[in-house]
């Protein structure tokens, strides 16, 4: 009898640990449904029917208003203000977590300590963010707090504990975490906080001045400064459950200790760029950096902060949900109210990617990529861009790496491509028989001494780039020329170079253009060899000048130019029209590779539109796979070939998912 007690026990034991390591964000289907609810509505809402919303979306998983700048709950902390709309002792939040999770519905309250009302402000003078004239800073009665007082390294983490304490929440979003030298919501620079409590603490890490902007410096200090106050929430959160997920913006102090951070998908806060891979992107790096953290990648609905009820187009919504989905992660959609209020095109949006991801969720949880060829992160700049959608419209399969985490992915990478200075790692990894492709004005190391000086853009007006090698560029030497308008590190003179600079030449009246062209031997590109490995260098910035113009020169060069190093093997390899984009992941759960398919022709101004169907897409891809068949169960007839295994897709509408075992 004893003996079966103690199994009892140790098995009650093992399963408690067990439980304790379990990451909902990680090891369940997430969809996850953010309302930020307008505290002046609250009296109008009927609880039932804002959590009946919530279950026809589709969602299992909600995020909404729960504390910071109002508490949406009668808090006991005199320094937090109640939401002044609701009535009196009224628990709207936990009247809205009770009834989600009636229904099964995981809850991730809202908190923002960003800024707090003017009359606690005068309260405490002491906690508020300082210009270095003394100047508060005040938005609709608002005045933002400083990162360093009081008010977040002490009363912040109460107003988190209050919460836990209530509602053992399964996850804790923190807004607009830190002191921002930008207010998003006017565009304004603010500088660096000067309040008494920076100059002083400051002064104790620094024999610097308190500088007006951000420095290098000042960053690392604020960095360290919140990855140490998240550290202390985390292990407050964990007091009450291990099992919570506590989420802070990408930008955060300390990546490595928490569960999950997010970003949001949007167009600029006051502008309306509007970028087709930006979700792909977020999650792409993000994932592939930190894959054992939550990727909370929110698609945001309305066009920027000052237009919050003026939603995207209903399929560019869509279509970065499905983004999310395909590169390893949940779909996230976030909206100012509920999903049947205000404008309603946007939001509909949510419907299919929750539909797909709920019908397949088998298939979507515990991806990893398989992508051999790895970008180095460096901000997405200009080039990034350019590359990334060369790549998405090429099919070719891709992973982007922190610069710190590209280490990691040593093994399984045939092929990195960076746009700036490389770390000396990667330099070895050349040397040991890594391809290594670098791109843009900043010279690698392995070649600065072939490095003569820079020509600027507008001292090359007119010129262009001379293909002058037809083994490697096959195709692209037929067009014989691309155009520049690109900045230029001058290389050493090298006859022999694949490609070649054409000085400028006269481009009008017509009747003189290219009169005077020549072709110098001042090198485009560069191939060395290093050790086992190869290294290609453009010393000009040319997958910007895709990212502005998209020319197929461009692309074509680049494609030749990438099935070079990876010697004429590529992963995939298809007719597919260019604006599908593709991912190919393995699912390890059933050990099986999946191909995403998002239909993107819907592109239209900057914007994304009615999507055209696609028939008849051919596939072939690098493996030998016995079964193929869609995430639906229709079985697809394939044949193996040449280590490839080939399939056709018959019809592609938003989105498609096929398994390969």
């Amino acid at each position: 009898m004893k003996i079966k007690i103690l199994s009892c026990i140790l098995t009650f034991l093992s399963f408690t640990a067990l439980n304790a390591q379990k990451q909902w964000w990680l090891d369940e289907p997430v969809r996850l449904l953010q309302t930020n609810l307008p505290m002046h509505l609250v009296p109008e809402y009927d609880p039932e029917q804002l959590v009946e919303e919530v279950i026809q979306s589709g969602a299992n998983t909600w995020l909404f208003n729960v504390g910071g700048i109002y508490a949406y709950y009668p808090t006991k902390l005199d320094f937090q203000t109640i939401n002044p709309y609701m009535e009196p002792n009224r628990d709207f939040a936990g009247e809205l977590i009770s009834l989600a999770r009636k229904n099964n519905i995981r809850v991730i309250g809202r908190f923002d300590f960003s800024r707090f009302p003017s009359a606690v402000a005068k309260e405490h003078p002491n906690w508020t963010f300082r210009k270095p004239n003394g100047e508060t800073i005040q938005f609709n009665d608002l005045v933002t707090a400083c990162l360093f007082t009081d008010y977040y390294q002490e009363y912040a983490i109460k107003v988190v504990e209050e919460g836990m304490s209530q509602y053992n929440l399964d996850g804790i979003l923190i807004n607009w975490w830190g002191n921002h030298a930008v207010n998003s919501y006017i565009g304004v620079s603010n500088g660096v906080c000067h309040c008494e409590t920076c100059k002083k603490k400051w002064a104790e890490v620094s024999d610097n001045p308190l500088p007006l902007e951000a420095t290098p410096e000042y960053d690392v200090w604020q960095s360290k400064v919140k990855g140490e106050l998240e550290h202390r929430i985390q292990k407050m959160v964990d007091q009450y459950n291990t099992n919570c997920a506590l989420i802070l913006y990408h930008q955060t102090g300390n990546r490595e200790t928490l569960e999950g951070f997010t970003t949001e998908t949007k167009t600029g806060p006051l502008t309306n760029e509007w970028w087709l891979y930006q979700s792909s992107y977020y999650v792409n790096m993000y994932r592939n950096s930190y894959p054992d953290k939550g990727e909370f990648n929110t698609v945001v609905n309305f066009l920027n902060m000052n237009y919050r009820f003026a939603p995207h187009r209903f399929m560019v919504n869509q279509t970065r949900m499905l983004q999310s989905m395909a590169h390893g992660t949940f779909p996230s959609f976030y909206m100012i109210g509920m999903p049947s209020q205000f404008d309603t095109t946007g939001a509909a949006a949510i419907y299919y990617p929750f539909e797909v991801h709920k019908k397949y969720e088998q298939y979507f949880v515990h991806q990893e990529s398989v992508a051999e060829i790895v970008l180095i992160d460096d901000n997405l700049s200009e080039n990034m861009r350019g590359m990334i959608n060369i790549l998405s419209e090429s099919h070719i399969p891709f992973k982007i790496i922190m610069e710190d985490k590209f280490d990691e992915h040593l093994e399984d990478t045939r092929l990195f491509i960076a746009f700036g200075e490389i770390p000396r790692s990667l330099r070895e990894a050349v040397i040991r028989g890594k391809n290594l492709l670098v791109i843009g004005n900043y010279p690698p190391c392995l070649v600065k001494d072939e490095v003569v000086g820079q020509i600027s853009a507008k001292e090359l007006l007119r010129s262009y780039w001379a293909i002058n090698n037809s083994d490697i560029f096959p195709e692209t030497s037929k067009r014989k020329f691309i155009y520049n308008t690109s900045d230029y590190t001058e290389l050493k003179p090298d006859t022999s170079a694949p490609v070649l600079l054409s000085p400028p030449a006269m481009s009008a009246p017509p009747e003189l253009a290219g009169n005077g062209i020549t072709i110098s031997n001042k090198p485009g590109l560069v191939i060395r060899k290093f050790g086992e490995g190869t290294l290609a260098y453009i010393p000009w910035n040319i997958t910007a000048m895709y990212n502005e113009q998209a020319s197929s020169s461009i692309e074509l060069l680049l494609n030749e130019l990438t099935d070079y190093l990876l010697e004429d093997s590529r992963q995939v390899i298809t007719d597919a029209h260019p604006l599908v984009e593709i991912s190919l992941m393995k699912n390890t759960d059933k050990n099986v590779l999946l191909l995403h398919m998002i239909n993107n022709t819907g592109q239209l101004h900057g914007s994304h539109s009615q999507l055209i169907p696609l028939v008849d897409m051919n596939f072939n891809i690098r493996g030998e796979f016995k079964k193929v068949y869609t995430a639906e169960g229709t079985m697809l007839k394939s044949e193996i070939k040449n280590g490839y295994t080939n399939f056709t897709v018959k019809r592609l509408e938003a989105y498609e998912l096929v398994v390969m075992e």
